[in-house]
């Protein structure tokens, strides 16, 4: 079935064109600011932070990218994606309105994703503006009170939350004073001292990216010249500690315990994502801070 729904999918994308809007054709009161405007550089991904997920790149002078979101084929809503609409400002001050439609589908019996390609030419590169928008209609009106409510909640949860904790913000060049122990009681500097390098990879449990480097984060802990202390929130311990042991974690953790104490800790310390990987000497100086997989890779090869 698996394979199905990719043959559905990659044949879509190549018989569907996306619709591009003109600016001249865009009237903003048809549309509700779904989110907050975001001021970033391309490439831009709001796949871990925000619904629905959009990536942006540029080639050349071509704004490209794509959305997506979930597609059924029975409801009465099932075109979700079409309520979306993507504004970028490029660093010329000029906006290009990326509208989601015509969909492509992909999916397993009745249930699968929506997913449009996106491009607009005439894209000057640099620091850009994002924008997402929902279609202006009352249901969406009542959801996005609805969500902004719930955000609203989960914010003040999180801000409560990183109070409490009272995490020093790591800043590279700098020794990073955190202070912490480890479930088994070790405390981190004295595991700091017996390596030159120390590797803090903030992890979360809910992270596909961070269950798939276990094997290789084990592997590196095995080695003389590193220590990796895995630094996590979880509103349960003890179902943390069973997520440790069922996954064949071999390094140490260090766990704050609290509702969106995940959420805080990343806030914190990586506000890249999750894994982040903070690089520290023996003398506890952060070294640099690396988001993802490849950024990693790249610093490993720096050492080895």
């Amino acid at each position: 079935m698996a394979i199905k729904f990719f043959t559905y999918l990659l044949l879509a994308l190549l018989l569907n064109m996306p619709r591009l809007l003109q600016a001249n054709e865009i009237n903003l009161d048809n549309w509700l600011e779904w989110d907050s405007r975001e001021n970033t550089t391309l490439p831009f991904s709001s796949n871990s932070t925000r619904f629905p997920p959009v990536h942006l790149y540029a080639q050349g002078d071509v704004l490209k990218g794509a959305i997506a979101t979930p597609f059924a084929f029975s409801g009465v809503n099932n075109n979700i994606i079409n309520d979306f609409l993507v504004e970028v400002i490029d660093s010329k001050g000029q906006s290009h309105f990326l509208s989601a439609q015509p969909q492509t589908v992909g999916f397993v019996d009745d249930v699968g994703i929506g997913l449009a390609m996106l491009e607009s030419k005439g894209f000057v590169d640099g620091k850009v503006s994002v924008q997402l928008y929902l279609r202006n209609t009352p249901e969406n009106q009542q959801a996005l009170a609805e969500r902004q409510n719930k955000l609203a909640q989960r914010e003040k949860k999180i801000a409560e939350q990183i109070k409490k904790l009272a995490l020093p913000k790591p800043i590279v060049n700098k020794t990073w004073s955190l202070d912490a122990k480890t479930l088994s009681g070790q405390h981190i500097d004295d595991l700091v001292k017996t390596t030159p390098w120390t590797i803090f990879q903030v992890y979360s449990d809910g992270c596909g990216f961070c269950r798939k480097a276990i094997p290789a984060i084990n592997a590196l802990h095995q080695q003389e010249k590193f220590t990796v202390i895995g630094i996590a929130g979880a509103a349960d311990i003890d179902s943390f500690k069973t997520h440790i042991e069922q996954s064949e974690i071999a390094y140490p953790f260090v766990i704050y315990q609290g509702e969106v104490a995940d959420s805080a800790l990343t806030r914190v310390l990586a506000n890249l994502g999750t894994p982040t990987y903070l690089i520290v000497d023996n003398q506890k100086k952060l070294l640099g801070v690396y988001a993802g997989k490849y950024e990693f890779e790249a610093w490993l090869k720096t050492v080895k």
